[in-house]
């Protein structure tokens, strides 16, 4: 009880070996990487994002922004902590009472 059996069963090697007519296939076959250089592949000139450019506008509103880290540099942001913070301590009861309660693993 409590052993771990592990199975040691190697993996069957392959009988057949690669002969050099694969790396002749290979050799001649269009991969995505050359079908795209000769323009085989027809790619979707279709664009996700809004076509417009980023204006003035934005960075002006953005430069009037104030953002937290600003607002905390002014002093603007209170940063005493809203809970009080529990001051009380771990007894010795509760180490004792845990060294006493049988665990999952001293279980077995």
């Amino acid at each position: 009880k409590g052993k771990i059996e592990r199975n040691n069963t190697k993996r069957p090697t392959s009988a057949g070996t690669t002969t050099n007519s694969f790396f002749d296939r290979m050799s001649k076959t269009d991969t995505f990487a050359t079908a795209d250089m000769k323009g085989k592949i027809e790619r979707n000139t279709k664009k996700s994002g809004p076509t417009g450019k980023t204006t003035n506008d934005f960075f002006d509103r953005m430069s009037k922004t104030e953002t937290f880290a600003c607002a905390d540099m002014k002093g603007k942001i209170d940063r005493t902590p809203s809970k009080s913070v529990s001051t009380k301590k771990t007894s010795n009861d509760f180490f004792d009472r845990m060294s006493k309660t049988e665990t999952f693993a001293t279980a077995d």
